[in-house]
């Protein structure tokens, strides 16, 4: 029983010199400490903080009728009398693109073309309403 308790006692104070007393492992550890500050930093510089807007005089994203397309297809386009045309998607379009040049919602070409999410591929021939 005291020969594996100084064992152990041996094991532990070999394991406690080897890192934490240890000044190649202290400066292992600050050196690590600090390459994650600086990745940090870097990190933040790269994107603008809260700290960022309160500087500066942008308005508050809220601020931004955000909600302004979420209305109904009949209010976006009255004059839309049920007659459709098609389109052919070019490289950079989008459902919400689309909607806005022909002056409609995102919800009315899916439904139109039976489209589930908002994935288009170049060259596909979608029905739009026509303007």
């Amino acid at each position: 029983m005291i020969k594996t308790t100084v064992l152990l006692a041996t094991t532990l104070l070999l394991l406690i010199s080897c890192t934490a007393l240890d000044p190649d492992y202290q400066a292992y550890k600050a050196e690590k400490e600090r390459m994650q500050q600086e990745q940090s930093a870097n990190i933040a510089s790269r994107y603008p903080s809260d700290s960022y807007y309160n500087s500066s005089n942008l308005e508050e994203p809220t601020a931004y009728n955000i909600n302004q397309y979420n209305t109904d297809s009949n209010t976006v386009n009255p004059g839309y009398t049920g007659e459709t045309s098609t389109y052919t998607v070019q490289k950079g379009d989008t459902l919400w693109k689309l909607s806005r040049q022909f002056k409609t919602t995102v919800a009315e070409i899916q439904q139109l073309n039976n489209v589930i999410g908002s994935n288009i591929a170049v060259g596909q021939v979608l029905i739009v309403p026509s303007l």
